[in-house]
């Protein structure tokens, strides 16, 4: 599972996190924060493609699409804080980072980066503010002293800065407001040093340490590479001077630490550096094609245009198993598109699909338009298979809608599209959607596939959002029957039972 949450974002000032899988579709009325998840995957791996942790950036391409631009936007307007969280979970990486700028700022500062190693325990903390990196071991440290004595450093020194700021407020020194807090920022002076002479005196192992150093570049990549360069250098400095028969210093235990661990603080570094250039998270917005004869390359706006390009580009051949995607789903009856299809280019500039049906040549403008929006959404899904078929990176299709302009059978078949996606080719699938018939597909797959009976694995994940208080997100759960252990909020998958049950009062009262 991996996991997604964020505080003072769009419309939710505290989202806990949603764990998502597989095959993971999104539903709840309207306005009710699915595209708000959405919006914060597609942010978060963005930025950390960026090779610039110093900056988070709304105005690239694929953010665009989702329509977030400025920081104002990003911002819950109901947020009390002048940041924003965004809490990242994949595989077994834990990253947290805050942020904040200017309103109408699309690029905006980063003050906290923490990266987490979750089967280790290791540590990265980023202060991109003073340029400085923590390395930590946490994998033993968990409610001991040292951290225990940390934590209460930290409220002792936000104290601190408290005061300073009200007696930098105050206007006379005489007054009793003045006095008091005077007195308790001495007290308070007393213990900070007192507290930090004990941190420093507790003994550090290979399972407990904590190591502070500074950075100058902006690539993730390059920073770790430079500090551990740096640290490495500084035990042997520090060693040598021991061998000599100087006195340790007191963060010598800290730098052997950090040395015992080195080779595997570098293997998760390694690791972590090759996940994230391997996440390849991929947005299909919902789309309302128009019926056209020919498809212009120039067109940006035309998804089909620029997916028939992009299919073309690749060179994707009849024999390949992308190719064979695309004919293997335009013969299904539901989608009613034909049995395999061509492609023309005319004068370099535009594109002609031509449909095979029954012996028959047909223009893919002439089809329904339930036809082409399927056809649309094939080419897009072979294209990604066929990528991943090329480089086997980790990719997630994010698919906003598909069920636009498809009949009800259509829109069930599209559940077993994605899981062919998944179970094929090992590509995770996240659907907003608004389409029961898709979910209730979903749920004849899982008894059908005896997916949640031992030892199989589900891969399906109904999340719902709720519109009514307290619009906390959860996740449905299936029973090996398929059935849902949860319920859907009110007004929402309900709809048609309601209208019967209304028909048939309404009938019963005629009658009577």
């Amino acid at each position: 599972m991996n996991k997604i949450g964020f505080k003072n974002f769009r419309r939710f000032t505290d989202f806990p996190g949603i764990e998502y899988s597989n095959i993971n579709f999104l539903v709840g009325r309207n306005n009710s924060g699915k595209s708000t998840v959405v919006k914060a995957l597609l942010l978060m791996v963005d930025y950390l493609k960026s090779e610039n942790v110093n900056q988070f950036s709304f105005s690239k391409n694929n953010i665009e699409d989702v329509n977030i631009v400025t920081y104002e936007r990003a911002k819950s307007k109901a947020a009390k804080e002048d940041f924003i969280e965004i809490a990242f979970t994949h595989n077994n990486y834990s990253l947290l980072i805050r942020i904040s700028g200017n309103n109408d700022s699309t690029v905006v500062d980063v003050h906290y980066l923490g990266i987490e190693d979750l089967s280790q325990g290791f540590v990265f903390i980023l202060n991109p503010a003073t340029s400085s990196i923590t390395i930590q071991n946490k994998s033993k440290a968990e409610g001991n002293s040292r951290s225990q004595n940390e934590s209460l450093l930290d409220v002792l020194v936000l104290r601190e800065k408290e005061i300073v700021n009200q007696l930098g407020i105050i206007k006379s020194k005489a007054t009793e407001e003045y006095i008091k807090l005077n007195s308790e920022l001495k007290s308070i002076k007393t213990k900070i040093k007192d507290l930090k002479s004990l941190i420093n005196s507790e003994y550090v192992t290979e399972d407990n340490f904590s190591i502070d150093a500074s950075y100058t570049k902006t690539d993730l990549s390059e920073i770790l590479d430079d500090t551990f360069f740096d640290l490495n250098a500084e035990y042997e400095v520090q060693y040598h001077e021991i061998q000599k028969g100087k006195k340790p210093k007191k963060e010598f235990a800290s730098y052997k630490a950090f040395k015992e661990s080195k080779f595997k603080i570098e293997k998760f570094k390694n690791d972590l550096i090759s996940q994230v250039k391997s996440v390849s998270l991929i947005y299909l917005g919902a789309t309302l094609n128009k019926q056209s004869a020919l498809f212009s390359i120039r067109d940006k706006k035309n998804a089909l245009s620029q997916t028939i390009n992009e299919f073309v580009q690749l060179r994707i051949a009849s024999g390949e198993p992308a190719y064979r995607f695309v004919t293997k789903w335009m013969k299904e009856d539901e989608f009613e598109i034909g049995d395999s299809f061509e492609i023309k280019m005319y004068a370099g500039e535009a594109y002609e699909v031509i449909i095979l049906s029954h012996g028959l040549k047909i223009p893919l403008a002439d089809k329904g338009m339930g036809s082409i929006q399927a056809m649309l959404l094939i080419l897009r899904l072979a294209t990604i298979i066929h990528k991943k078929l090329k480089d086997e990176n980790d990719y997630t299709i994010i698919i906003e809608e598909p069920e636009l302009n498809l009949h009800p059978a259509l829109q069930s078949k599209l559940a077993d599209l994605f899981h062919e996606v998944y179970k094929e080719y090992n590509i995770n699938v996240i659907v907003e959607t608004h389409s029961e018939y898709i979910v209730r597909k979903s749920q004849v797959i899982i008894a059908r596939d005896e997916y949640e009976v031992k030892p199989n694995v589900n891969p399906f994940n109904v999340i719902y959002f709720p519109k009514e208080s307290p619009m906390i997100p959860y996740k449905m759960e299936y029973n090996e029957d398929g059935s849902f252990k949860r319920s859907f909020g009110p007004g929402f998958f309900d709809a048609a039972s309601f209208n019967t049950l209304e028909l048939l009062k309404i009938k019963h009262q005629k009658s009577s």
